[in-house]
């Protein structure tokens, strides 16, 4: 089961690449590509806990907890900081 998400958040990762790339040909926005850059990041830090799970056979608290800090600065970015309530912040909520 793992083996499966791994290998379901590479190919994730390489789409998410894929239309980075190519939404650099038309104009840039710079919120989409900042955006898609952290979700990338995000993934890779998903990825990587992943991997230490494979050969430890245990969770690291530290991935996780920067999975968490850089998912929370991504909605900060692309939403603004005075557009996010206070408890979506601290809860993320989605």
């Amino acid at each position: 089961m793992v083996f499966v998400l791994a290998i379901g958040l590479f190919g994730v990762m390489v789409i998410r690449l894929y239309d980075l790339f190519s939404s650099l040909i038309v104009p840039i926005k710079f919120q989409n590509i900042t955006s898609d850059i952290l979700f990338i990041l995000i993934l890779v830090e998903l990825f990587k806990l992943l991997i230490i799970y494979l050969r430890e056979q245990r969770i690291s608290v530290g991935v996780a907890v920067e999975v968490k800090i850089v998912s929370v600065l991504r909605e900060i970015i692309i939403r603004g900081a005075l557009e996010i309530p206070w408890h979506k912040i601290i809860y993320d909520d989605n």
